[in-house]
Formats: structure tokens, sequence, C-alpha cells
């Protein structure tokens, strides 16, 4: 590691830069901003709504593209210019949204730049009350709807991602086990109450590749840090993988280095060790 050079760092947002008060602490945004100002790229990747991860890329001065939806689309910032888009196929959504309805279980779906749902609860809840605090750009556009499918079949527009979730994890276990079976899909969870659905071949290791084509950065001087199971391929694709203290013991198992907590500035603590590295 001693001596190696490393050109972006891609960071996760949730249980990652993020204290468990989805705020990003003090300490994690001085970090940032000294590896900013060494010129060294930082990638905001995350599983949320391209909107609700700009939000924080913003908060932390970050000028690069924007991975969001698990890395089904990528934007610049600050411009918003869509660099990269892999929705799911008509079917699949279809089918998606049957089995969800059947097995009465909660999910939200990204719909363009719209979080579509049937019901105001879990992740659209908490969108719906931080909107209150937030400026009109940066609000998440939420839509309540009668009925997913029929808005779905109404706007015709593919869906970059589906969240389902469920307090109960053995229920959750069942209806993912039957979604799983439906061909060319992705499947992963960024939290223990969700999992959730992409296009086949959508990850933030291919989201990540396609940015070091883009930059022309190889992936060997490449670094992530995350904590869950969709940062999994993540960490397997770049270069130097950092997993948090409170990761997954999946992911800890595959990192290079495992740093504090996101309780404890693990994402401060894991860049001033990386720059110490480097000097």
């Amino acid at each position: 590691m001693k001596n190696r050079h490393y050109n972006m760092l891609i960071l996760d947002l949730d249980g990652t830069i993020l204290d468990d008060q989805k705020k990003i602490p003090e300490q994690n945004k001085v970090a940032v901003k000294k590896l900013i100002d060494s010129g060294i790229k930082v990638i905001v990747c995350s599983g949320r709504i391209f909107k609700g991860a700009r939000y924080y890329a913003k908060e932390l001065g970050v000028k690069d593209p924007v991975i969001a939806c698990n890395g089904a689309l990528i934007r610049t910032m600050p411009d918003n210019k869509l660099l990269f888009l892999n929705t799911l196929r008509d079917e699949e959504s279809r089918k998606v949204i049957e089995i969800c309805k059947a097995n009465n279980i909660y999910l939200h779906a990204y719909i363009g730049e719209v979080m579509v749902t049937e019901q105001l609860k879990y992740t659209s809840l908490i969108y719906s009350e931080r909107n209150k605090e937030l400026d009109d750009e940066d609000r998440i556009d939420i839509r309540v709807v009668r009925d997913l499918g029929e808005y779905f079949e109404q706007q015709g527009v593919p869906v970059s991602k589906f969240v389902i979730i469920s307090d109960h994890s053995t229920y959750l276990k069942k209806v993912r086990e039957i979604i799983c079976k439906i061909n060319s899909i992705e499947i992963a969870s960024s939290s223990f109450d969700n999992f959730e659905v992409m296009n086949k071949g959508v990850s933030k290791g291919i989201a990540i590749e396609f940015l070091c084509n883009y930059f022309k950065i190889p992936i060997s001087q490449t670094v992530a840090i995350g904590d869950n199971e969709n940062d999994i391929n993540m960490l397997k694709t770049v270069g130097f993988a950092i997993a948090m203290g409170n990761a997954v013991p999946e992911l800890k198992q595959i990192a290079h280095y495992i740093t504090d907590t996101n309780e404890n500035y693990g994402v401060a603590k894991a860049i001033e060790w990386l720059l110490e590295t480097q000097s």
C-alpha cells in the first residue's frame, strides 16, 4: 500500500459516510475536502434515487459524477447530465409489481426521477418528511398512487429500481426467493429490512468500471468504502477495498482494510490513513 497512488475514491452513503441520524459528521466533511483538494476524484455511490444522493454530494462539495440507484444511473455534477442508464425491462417490472401485490408487501419504484408507491411509509415516508426541510431543487418527487401497476403502464417510463421493505424478516426472505426466480434481474440489499431489484448487469461495480473508462483511470487506482450487501461487488471491483467497522461480515471478509464505524467517523479515519500511505 505504501507509495501506491490512488486517483478515485468511491463512497457509499448510508451506514458509511452518514451516521445513524443520516447526517454527515463534520470530521467526514473535512477529510473528504482534503481528498478533493489533493486532486483525488470523489464519487458518491448510493442505492438512493439521484436527487437523494446528489443532496449529500453537494454537502460534501463533490463535483464529480454521482452513481445512484445501485449503479443503474450516473449523472454529472453540478449540471445533472445523464452519463449512464440501465433500466429494468417492462416485463420484469410487471412481474415484480404483481408478486409484491399478491403478497401484500410494501414496495416503491424509481420511475425516471420519481419515487412511486401505493403507501406512504418506510423510506417514502422518511423522504416525504425530509422534503419539508429542503429547497425545491433538492426535494424528492414522491407520488402516492392508487395502483402502481396502472401508473407504470400509463407513464411508459422504465423502472430504474424497486425497493421492497418489511419489518418481518421471514416474510421478506420468502418474497425475495420468489422474485429471485425472475430472469434478467439483479437483487441486492442495503439494509436488514429490505431488498432491491435492478436490471441484470446493474451494480455499483459496473458503474465504477464505466467511470474509470470515462475518466481513463485504471481500476487499480481506485478505492471504495462501503458497509452492506449492495457494496460487495463494488469492493470486489476496485483496486483497494475498505469496509466500515459496522459492515456486514461478507464485506469485511473481502476488504483489504477495515476502518471504524459510521458512528465513530470511520470514513474520516480511512481517508486520513489513505492520505498518510500516499505521502
